[in-house]
Order: C-alpha cells, then structure tokens, then sequence
C-alpha cells in the first residue's frame, strides 16, 4: 500500500482565510454557512442527498473555543477528499 505524505498546508492559512479574505473575520463563518446552504441544494437537486431533514446545526462551545458547522448536503467522498480539500490551498503552497 502506497505511504500517504501528510498534507503540506501555507502557514499563513488560517490568516488567509480569515482577515486575508474578509473585513471581519466573523464573515468566514458566514461563508461556511453559506457553503452549507450550496451544499443542501445540491443535494436536494438529486445529487448525492442523504435523505432525510435539510438543516444545519451551529454549535459554539465556549470553553473549548470551537465552532462546529455540520448540515445535511452530500459532503465529499472519503476516496476524494484528500485531493479536494488539498486544492482549497494550492495557491498558498
């Protein structure tokens, strides 16, 4: 079985993704749900829908300083994840 080398990310990710593409870092959030509303009417368009609601949950946990965004869209297959993921940041390489 072929080795997997770990991913090799920008270090100014985080950075870009937040104050680097937005005037307010809050935006990011904003935009992920977003991506998860784009991600609910694929699936509703009949491409890959797990069936079931079309939500989105938010939890903020304030002791552990996480936000967590899940929705019920298709998501990426675990087989294409690694590439797909990985083009997010081919520009900060």
């Amino acid at each position: 079985m072929k080795q997997r080398k770990p991913p090799v990310i920008g270090k100014h990710t985080l950075e870009t993704l937040t104050t680097g593409m937005y005037k307010n870092p809050l935006d990011a959030i904003r935009e992920y749900i977003q991506n998860s509303c784009d991600a609910i009417d694929v699936g509703v368009q009949g491409r890959g829908r797990k069936g079931g609601a079309t939500d989105i949950r938010i939890n903020i946990d304030p002791v552990k300083r996480a936000i967590v965004i899940r929705d019920s869209g298709p998501g990426v297959a675990v087989k294409s994840a690694d590439s797909v993921l990985r083009s997010c940041f081919t520009s900060l390489l």
